[in-house]
């Protein structure tokens, strides 16, 4: 059994813009595939990556666990990542990075845009009584809400594997989104309402308050994340 395998109740999801250069190349077989520009929730993103991949029979996964693989689906053919898409991924390789020459590619650590969650409980936050947030003091940074937003404090139960992935900081910035939907089903998911209680919440990261291990071998963290939501 791999150490990424636990069960996940809930997903950390964050977006990748493809406009700019930066998270969009693969090299396949020595010719270089570009993601289309857009952007793009993690479930689309993969699926975006498949559509320039896939007329060179190549095709990318990302899995429950937060690892994804990329495969052929025969042969074999060099892989080399351009740009930093490769640790987007998970494959931890920076630019210019080559695999080989592979038939797939294995995920090496969790993936930082599609974080595994043990659990997940949130509660609403009164801004008007703590308008502003001290985060991780490592961050050295403070947050403010101000308008109709709605804050939510959430406390995420995630593996070390996962909460390296959260600390390289895409899930930090930027849109998120929670779902109990794992990457393969996302696409199904629908917000949260009153009437969908089951739906994903989607909202940006104000800051980190804290995070506590849950056991004394810290293989299992507990973190508590700030995130505005739009709305009364």
């Amino acid at each position: 059994m791999s150490a990424f395998d636990t069960t996940a109740t809930a997903f950390l999801y964050g977006y990748v813009d493809t406009d700019m250069p930066g998270y969009r190349q693969v090299s396949l077989g020595g010719s270089v595939k570009t993601v289309a520009a857009g952007y793009y929730r993690w479930d689309a993103f993969i699926t975006a990556i498949n559509a320039a991949i896939t007329s060179a029979g190549w095709a990318v996964v990302s899995t429950s666990t937060g690892l994804t693989t990329l495969t052929k689906a025969s042969g074999t053919a060099a892989v080399l990542w351009p740009d930093r898409m490769g640790w987007l991924l998970g494959y931890d390789q920076p630019p210019n990075a080559a695999e080989g020459t592979v038939a797939a590619v294995q995920g090496r650590t969790v993936a930082p845009g599609a974080i595994p969650l043990i659990g997940a409980t949130w509660d609403s936050v009164e801004i008007q009584k703590e308008r502003q947030f001290v985060v991780d003091r490592s961050q050295r940074g403070h947050g403010y809400v101000f308008g109709t937003s709605r804050v939510w404090r959430w406390r995420l139960v995630m593996s070390q594997h996962a909460l390296e992935a959260l600390r390289s900081g895409w899930c930090l910035s930027g849109k998120v989104v929670i779902s109990a939907k794992d990457p393969t089903q996302l696409g199904s998911d629908s917000a949260w309402s009153t009437s969908n209680t089951d739906g994903y919440v989607e909202g940006v990261p104000v800051g980190v308050e804290g995070v506590r291990w849950l056991d004394t071998l810290q293989t299992v963290a507990e973190v508590t994340l700030l995130i505005t939501t739009a709305g009364p």
